[in-house]
């Protein structure tokens, strides 16, 4: 998977400026308003609008996705887990 560098985007959760999209299972391309955004820092879920900044997703639309397109709801869910992972092993390396 390779990324796309994009102009920096604040996550709507936690500010982290988002300079990167990556599509998984597609051949990459530039984000487009409506794909879907999981924060590398907090593990947000977001969606990019028709200016290609970041609305926040909520529990709603995640339920949405997990019914309508139970395939992109599954690669999200394994992002987040991942991210989360990531930050608890490097917090657990630093006690």
């Amino acid at each position: 998977m390779k990324d796309a560098r994009t102009q920096p985007t604040p996550c709507p959760f936690c500010g982290y400026a988002i300079d990167a999209h990556a599509a998984v299972g597609h051949e990459q391309h530039m984000p487009e308003p409506g794909n879907i955004s999981v924060c590398f820092r907090c593990a947000g879920v977001s969606k990019y609008t028709e200016q290609l900044s970041l609305d926040p997703m909520t529990e709603e639309e995640l339920t949405l996705i997990k019914v309508e397109d139970p395939e992109t709801y599954y690669y999200v869910q394994r992002i987040r887990d991942g991210i989360r992972k990531f930050f608890a092993d490097e917090i657990i390396k630093k006690l």
